[in-house]
């Protein structure tokens, strides 16, 4: 469990920094976003076949966390990774300069439990 919290700390300090996570990957940073994670203080995801959801980040303090387009390109790279990773539906996005907004759907459900094993 403390590598799992050490690695989304540094995700999220990667936001502010730039799309990329020390590994090289900022798939993880949307990974986190999208999945139950332990530690996190909100209510369960209901999660089943069909589900849509609203995903949506802050930087923190509302601070910017894009640098240029080239980190808005960037992530849609990652999303479209993600999206054809996990079998999911990008309805509609919006992204602003300190966050962005996602409509997503899980045609196959169970999220969660893909991610994680």
């Amino acid at each position: 469990m403390a590598k799992l919290q050490m690695a989304y700390a540094k995700s999220l300090r990667a936001i502010g920094q730039s799309l990329e996570t020390k590994s090289g990957s900022g798939l993880w940073i949307l990974i986190s976003l999208l999945v139950e994670i332990p530690f996190m203080a909100r209510p369960l995801r209901i999660e089943y076949p069909g589900a849509y959801y609203h995903v949506s980040t802050r930087g923190n303090e509302r601070k910017a966390i894009f640098r240029d387009d080239r980190d808005r390109e960037r992530l849609l790279e990652l999303l479209a990774r993600a999206v054809e990773h996990f079998h999911l539906r990008l309805h509609d996005y919006v992204l602003m300069s300190n966050h962005y907004h996602l409509l997503m759907e899980t045609p196959r459900g169970g999220l969660a439990e893909r991610c994680l094993t």
